[in-house]
């Protein structure tokens, strides 16, 4: 059973209202996350793909070590408009945005990295749903992740945090996989990141 905890605005919508402190937290995640990528683009062969959208991707840490690896791949960052407009990126298309609305269809293949666990089944089945419509057919969703039944560490505190602060909850790779198939997706494969993410690997069918 997992933990829901009533309250009336989430740690993400209470950000949004001060950019100041948005800024922060940006930066604060892209400095930890470029570790947490560096490896990304040795585990997946990005250039099957001629394009690839980061979405959510705050300031561009995990598309930013897609494009040094794979420099002839079109590259795009999307998140909201108040966010892509500071991320400092090279080469790669800043795209302004909420992927609650619209994710244009400019890309093969989709990353989101560390978004769904963000939000609650509803929401994020949302995200995945405009995922699918951004996607052609063939389409490929790179989703990473801490996943509670694919690593060897408790998290239950990181869980409580998240119901806490966003009404969410860290996932099994079953119910990742439900929610993706459920918008249509089919499950492929899935690669260990590093300690704690895995990148779950789906097909649009």
């Amino acid at each position: 059973m997992h933990l829901r905890i009533c309250i009336k605005a989430t740690f993400l919508t209470l950000l949004d209202k001060h950019p100041d402190k948005l800024d922060c937290y940006h930066k604060a995640m892209f400095e930890y996350a470029r570790d947490d990528y560096k490896h990304l683009p040795e585990l997946i062969d990005f250039s099957v793909h001629k394009s690839v959208l980061d979405c959510g991707g705050g300031y561009g840490a995990a598309i930013n070590a897609v494009k040094e690896k794979f420099p002839q791949i079109d590259c795009y960052l999307f998140d909201l408009p108040k966010v892509v407009e500071k991320a400092q990126v090279k080469n790669i298309q800043k795209i302004g945005g909420s992927f609650f609305n619209e994710i244009l269809q400019v890309a093969e293949a989709i990353i989101l990295s560390r978004v769904l666990h963000d939000w609650e089944d509803e929401k994020a089945s949302l995200i995945l749903k405009n995922c699918f419509a951004a996607l052609p057919n063939g389409g490929t969703l790179y989703v990473i992740e801490n996943c509670a039944d694919k690593i060897n560490i408790d998290l239950s505190l990181l869980s409580l945090n998240m119901a806490v602060m966003c009404k969410s909850f860290e996932r099994t790779f079953a119910e990742y996989k439900t929610l993706c198939e459920q918008q249509g997706f089919g499950f492929q494969k899935d690669k260990r990141l590093n300690q704690l993410q895995t990148i779950f690997i789906f097909k649009k069918l």
